[in-house]
């Protein structure tokens, strides 16, 4: 009876929450149903405090991508819609947590509650990473070539600002999930190093694999394949390799670290 209360409860203000995120504009129509129902399948099998973790997550993620937003939009690096995610970023960022609460549920195991927390160290390092970054006062550099600068907000391009915002939210997220209890202190470290690791990992298949783009129309370099309404020329990296593709990608590299950290205990 008090376990039936309990998911009641979680699903009501899981409904407060996403309503908040669509009139806030984090996520957009189809993003708050893909968070929505992420949560519901995490509060209902691994746990309400496991969904209190990806809430924190995506509302840090959120301020950031919103943070001096215009500034952004004027490097022509600003996330689509205002800052609104849409279900495949959704998706694309929480999809393998949700994966591995659900595969907690099933089984009760301790490692699956690293990985859960490492995919989301991993999104939340690269998301810091680009979005603070931007503010950096130094031009960004190629992650395969640092003596070479790159365009602000093109994958593959870093700066100190953006790693030290990438390490810093990696280390606090690992430090979070002990002291919410999702993970014992000895994964702390483990956690930190895969989501950085990731975060890492994302920047270097956005160097070489993600497809970029020219708009014949006014010109612009973009990681779209539509731009001003028609379909842009590549100029680099493979077409089915976008940005989500580079977020999951590089969660799994994430998760597959952690996983062989803990073996290697």
């Amino acid at each position: 009876m008090l376990a039936s209360l309990i998911n009641i409860a979680g699903l009501a203000i899981l409904v407060i929450i996403s309503i908040a995120s669509y009139r806030y504009r984090a996520t957009d129509e189809g993003g708050t149903i893909a968070a929505f129902l992420m949560g519901a399948i995490v509060g209902l099998t691994a746990g309400w405090l496991w969904v209190i973790y990806m809430v924190l997550f995506f509302a840090v993620a959120s301020l950031a991508t919103k943070f001096r937003y215009n500034y952004k939009s004027k490097l022509h690096a600003a996330e689509e819609k205002g800052g609104a995610r849409g279900a495949k970023n959704v998706i694309a960022n929480g999809g393998l947590a949700t994966l591995f609460a659900f595969l907690y549920w099933l089984v009760k195991e301790p490692a699956i509650a690293v990985l859960f927390v490492a995919s989301i160290a991993s999104s939340l390092s690269d998301t810091l990473a680009t979005e603070i970054g931007l503010l950096s006062k130094k031009k960004p550099h190629e992650i395969l070539n640092p003596s070479k600068e790159a365009e602000p907000g093109k994958s593959g391009g870093i700066t100190l600002l953006g790693i030290a915002a990438e390490v810093v939210g990696s280390v606090f997220f690992s430090l979070l999930a002990f002291a919410m209890n999702l993970v014992e202190l000895k994964y702390v470290a483990i956690i930190a190093v895969a989501g950085i690791l990731g975060a890492n990992i994302d920047s270097l298949l956005g160097a070489t694999l993600q497809g970029y783009y020219v708009c014949s129309v006014c010109n612009q370099r973009t990681e779209k394949s539509f731009h001003c309404s028609l379909q842009a020329k590549r100029v680099k990296g493979l077409a089915w390799i976008g940005n989500n593709a580079v977020n999951i990608l590089s969660s799994c590299t994430a998760v597959i670290a952690a996983l062989a950290l803990q073996l290697a205990l």
